[in-house]
């Protein structure tokens, strides 16, 4: 299917975001690499060293690592594994940190709302670039600044810290009615319904002007699906960057994968995506009882993200991938 947003060339050039990547090329736009960090330690400097080995000098502005409450402040940890104040400066690494631990997507909106480069993009504290893992992410993002980009994610050795030679390729999810997400494969087009979530770059103009992360959210899960709804109704779109691959661990059963930091209550992040975005077909949000009034679920916010870029309804987002939807029975 064709894009939802128009792109700077069919738009002809006057919209203010095709004016701005008018005057930036491809190989002028900087990154902002956001880390949010809880406990991660070891795997933070393994992070941290490949994403700067990888990243061209002139692209990479920044590493912002964000210690969400970590009993081991980051900075020890880094010291402890080699990568000392020196090190991080030439690394550009910035440290920001959380007093207490409010989860990983309040982390990731501290770092976002820091960032200076041109494009902002959000990695786990656990991943592995490969060489070139930019470039692509670049030129989408140049084409139409409304984008949001998720690279190819693939499996990490937790040996090496590289890529797989016999990795699984993701990026792409569908929206089910739980709320939640599910994976599936599907290479006849760019688009993305729904992102997972974990990693994904954007302009860091669209970034303020989508309002960021939802700030009344807590700990992990719904802010995939909420930023995913954001961008495609809001006028903008979600692409993969096929070129663009990016090793990720997954939690496993090996031990070493098992996630440490503390657990923050996120009940009603799921329930807030349904209540903002899902309009019509809220009834069909499988939303637990009781929740309707909850404080939580004041979504005041959000409205006036939709009022200010006048977002479409929730089932422009259904006939747009009708493909996706009424194939797989959801409709």
């Amino acid at each position: 299917p064709a894009s939802s947003a128009d792109s700077c060339d069919a738009s002809g050039g006057g919209d203010a975001y095709c004016i701005a990547a008018a005057a930036e090329t491809t190989d002028s736009l900087q990154f902002s690499v956001v880390l949010p960090c809880a406990e991660e330690g070891e795997f933070a400097a393994k992070t941290i060293e490949k994403i700067y080995e990888r990243t061209p000098e002139h692209v990479l502005k920044e590493i912002i690592v964000v210690d969400d409450g970590s009993s081991e402040p980051i900075k020890q940890a880094l010291d402890r594994f080699g990568l000392k104040k020196a090190n991080r400066t030439q690394m550009k690494v910035k440290l920001l940190k959380h007093p207490e631990t409010l989860g990983l997507m309040a982390a990731k909106k501290t770092g976002g709302d820091k960032a200076v480069g041109d494009i902002v993009i959000f990695l786990d504290c656990h991943v592995s670039p490969q060489h070139g893992w930019s470039d692509q992410i670049a030129e989408l993002i140049s084409a139409n600044p409304k984008r949001m980009i998720v690279p190819t994610i693939t499996d990490i050795d937790i040996d090496t810290w590289e890529e797989k030679s016999a990795s699984s390729q993701n990026s792409k999810c569908y929206l089910a009615w739980q709320p939640d997400f599910k994976w599936y494969n599907d290479n006849s087009n760019p688009y993305i319904p729904i992102m997972s979530g974990g990693l994904v770059a954007m302009h860091r103009n669209w970034w303020r002007d989508t309002g960021g992360y939802d700030e009344k959210m807590r700990g992990w899960g719904g802010e995939n699906i909420d930023q995913s709804l954001r961008s495609w109704l809001c006028g903008g779109e979600v692409l993969r960057a096929e070129k663009s691959r990016i090793a990720h661990m997954w939690r496993t059963e090996d031990p070493r994968t098992v996630p440490k930091f503390k657990h923050v209550q996120s009940g009603h992040n799921l329930p807030r995506v349904a209540h903002a975005w899902f309009g019509e077909f809220k009834e069909k949000a499988r939303i637990p009882p009781g929740t309707e009034d909850h404080p939580l679920l004041d979504i005041s916010n959000i409205n006036l993200v939709k009022e200010r870029l006048q977002c479409k309804p929730f089932a422009f987002f259904l006939w747009r991938f009708r493909d996706v939807y009424q194939g797989a029975g959801l409709l």
